[in-house]
This record gives C-alpha cells, sequence and structure tokens, in this order.
C-alpha cells in the first residue's frame, strides 16, 4: 500500500508540475460546497465554506456522519478541512489534485460510569484525484477518488482504556459547489 501512494503521490505531482499555465483570475471566488463522501469513517455529509484563487481552491466546514460507527458512541459531528489544486481546463471539465482532513467527533457511551475524559475521534487524511464539471457559470459539480491513512482513537468502556488503531483507507468524494 505505501508503494501505492508514493506512485500516486508522484504521479499527481508530475501532472500538476508540467501541467500548462492556466488564465490567471485576478480575484478571489467565495462560495458554499455540499459534498458527500465514503470512507473509513462511513457515509459522511459535508457543508463548507469555499474560497478560491487562481488554480487553488481551500475548503472548511462542519461534517456529519451518515452511518452508525461500529463503536458503541453518541455524535456523529466532525470537520472536514481541504485543499484543491485544479489543473488545465477542457471546455467545461476540469480535474484536480486534492489533500483533505476529516476528523469526527463521537461521545463515547460509559454504561460503568467511568471517568472518561476526552471523545472518541476518528482522524482521516487522503491524497485524491478528481473531476469537475461547470453545468452553469457560479455552478460546478464533481467528484474524486483518493487513498489515506486514518488514525482511531477511542475510550474502550470494559477495559477503562484509551485504545488507538491506524491504517490504510481510501475515500470516494461527490460534491456541488456554488460561487458567489
Amino acid at each position: 500500500m505505501k508503494t501505492i501512494l508514493l506512485i500516486f503521490s508522484s504521479l499527481i505531482f508530475c501532472w500538476t508540475s508540467f501541467a500548462q499555465e492556466v488564465a490567471e483570475t485576478s480575484k478571489m471566488s467565495h462560495g458554499i460546497e455540499l459534498g458527500s463522501a465514503f470512507s473509513y469513517s462511513g457515509f459522511n455529509a459535508n457543508l463548507a465554506y469555499a474560497m478560491g484563487w487562481k488554480e487553488n481552491v481551500l475548503f472548511v466546514g462542519p461534517k456529519i456522519s451518515l452511518s452508525k460507527s461500529y463503536l458503541p458512541s453518541r455524535g456523529p459531528w466532525g470537520i472536514h478541512l481541504g485543499y484543491r489544486r485544479l489543473l488545465p481546463r477542457q471546455s467545461k471539465w476540469n480535474s484536480f489534485a486534492s489533500l483533505e482532513y476529516q476528523i469526527a467527533f463521537l461521545q463515547p457511551q460509559n454504561p460503568y460510569n467511568l471517568d472518561i475524559n476526552g471523545k472518541n475521534e476518528i482522524h482521516e487524511i487522503h491524497l485524491s484525484y478528481g473531476i469537475q464539471f461547470e453545468v452553469l457559470k457560479d455552478l460546478i459539480i464533481g467528484n474524486s477518488i483518493g487513498a489515506g491513512v486514518y488514525f482511531e482513537r477511542f475510550f474502550d468502556s470494559l477495559t477503562g482504556e484509551k485504545k488507538s488503531f491506524d491504517g490504510y483507507n481510501a475515500q470516494v468524494r461527490l460534491f456541488a459547489q456554488y460561487s458567489f
């Protein structure tokens, strides 16, 4: 998996480095983005503020888990942060490389009334490649697929200990972005 991630990262770097220049825009754009993704933490939806300049897009906002976690917990909220680098444009189609970070906060269930500090957390980092389509002048839809890592920190209510897992995962994401 490390070899695949290294090759994927190298290809994305080469594509962005050797790409032809895109016509420069002098203004910064702002908008909202509604997205849905499937990754290690399950099905998630996010609503984000998006800020774009030249060939760059930065987005940040809350996310909510739409699927039940295998951990006994409550509270499916989190944060989704991402950076998207647009590659040369072909008509209304545009490809991009992105780096995304997600964290989900889950309130651990505590059937034995143990002293619990903090929440269960699932951190995810993904490197993705995707394509987007300009439906209208200010509305785009897109999708991406990527690979990454996860770090899970949770409270085990049977043993009373804080435990952690980590590993590799994948993400498939769909989104719609409207610029003001």
